[in-house]
């Protein structure tokens, strides 16, 4: 199956022909050397209001390219979402099935929402939705065929303690997630985090890298958002949906480092860095040296690197271009 993934906030920052330059992610991700060396010499961006605006249109509205082909009142992108949906659950549906399941599928895919970001339990959307398990299996997996969701898979081995072994349920795009849920304000800390793993798992499938996404959960409670296994070794993400972060946050992330040893490259605390007047207010920091854990702004994670006025990239790293 063809997977067509919405526009990333860089896609939208690239107005010219070919393809966007890479983002901050990429350099982390395909870079042999611990995630200090590439963090440490980042330069300050002084495209920061432009691309924290493009991390903003993502996570509000998704990444559906109508949305953003011209300019939208809010009502307008609004109600061209939900007209989007409308005709995906009321025309292409029956197609697909009997006309007497579209009422059940319209319940579950509503389950799935209200579930985005958590532990995948057909019996629970089975209960929550007045069906068998193996009837909400069946609606998530159309969910899953259209493209809507997703599900991520967890790291199954004990690191810490006992893990969880059962997948997390996300939704392609953040857009999608905000019309089902009927949710059109500032991002909720699902939406945060569902935004942030989409664009992740986005960009390692669409770039093609030879990277394994996947999360840590224990029973006990010790949870971090992705874990990355790259050529090089190990790179932890959690997510904190809050404008700022310190460094009791790095905790989880450094627990599961101090497990994987010598295969930890580091982590990142990703978190909803503002930009005001033009600047950041909290940008790029490292929070705990031995374990190599830094706070990273998500729209810092999903921008390219900075550029001089002429072009050339500031100190930090050099800018490539996506492959094709």
């Amino acid at each position: 199956t063809r997977e067509l993934w919405p526009l990333s906030p860089a896609e939208l920052l690239d107005a010219g022909e070919g393809p966007a330059p890479l983002p901050l992610l990429d350099h982390l991700l395909v870079a042999p050397r611990p995630v200090r060396e590439t963090l440490a010499a980042l330069a300050p961006d002084p495209e920061a209001a432009k691309r924290r605006a493009a991390w903003d249109a993502v996570a509000r509205w998704g990444g559906l390219p109508a949305l953003h082909a011209e300019p939208l009142s809010f009502a307008d992108r609004m109600a061209a979402l939900l007209d989007r949906r409308r005709d995906w659950l009321e025309r292409v549906l029956p197609r697909a099935m009997r006309t007497r399941d579209a009422e059940a599928f319209g319940r579950v895919r509503r389950a799935a929402a209200l579930g985005a970001t958590g532990i995948l339990s057909h019996a629970e959307i089975g209960r929550a939705t007045d069906q068998s398990p193996t009837s909400a299996r069946r609606h998530v997996r159309i969910l899953r065929d259209a493209f809507h969701v997703f599900l991520l898979e967890p790291v199954k081995r004990d690191l810490t303690s006992d893990a969880v072994r059962t997948p997390k349920l996300y939704w392609t795009d953040t857009g999608w997630l905000r019309a089902d849920l009927d949710l059109w304000g500032s991002p909720t800390p699902r939406l945060f985090e569902n935004t942030v793993v989409a664009e992740v798992v986005k960009w390692i499938r669409t770039a093609d890298r030879p990277v394994v996404p996947r999360f840590y959960r224990t029973r006990s409670g010790l949870d971090v958002t992705l874990l990355l296994r790259t050529p090089a070794g190990y790179l932890g993400i959690d997510v904190c949906p809050r404008e700022r972060v310190d460094g009791p946050d790095a905790r989880p992330l450094k627990l599961v480092g101090a497990a994987l040893g010598r295969r930890w490259r580091g982590g990142l605390v990703v978190f909803d860095g503002a930009v005001r007047d033009g600047r950041t207010v909290h940008d790029v920091e490292l929070l705990d040296e031995a374990a190599g854990v830094w706070a990273v702004p998500a729209w810092r994670l999903f921008a390219p690197l900075p550029r001089r006025p002429g072009g050339a990239a500031l100190p930090g790293g050099g800018v490539g271009d996506a492959p094709g």
